[in-house]
């Protein structure tokens, strides 16, 4: 996991949703009161974006 969104967000799941032409919607599960939450914590528009965000370049 991204040692950014563990120290801004504190959370403890990360995933990502591979989008069209390289975009990458990066987002965490919160369960609150018996239901799943979908938080969405950063959209990139291109690859090289994610890339940068995650140590790849």
């Amino acid at each position: 996991m991204a040692p950014y969104y563990v120290r801004k967000y504190g959370i403890s799941n990360l995933w990502k949703f591979n989008m069209s032409r390289g975009a990458r919607l990066v987002y965490t599960l919160l369960s609150e009161n018996g239901l799943w939450v979908v938080v969405v914590l950063e959209m990139f528009l291109t690859h090289k974006e994610y890339e940068k965000r995650f140590g790849y370049c």
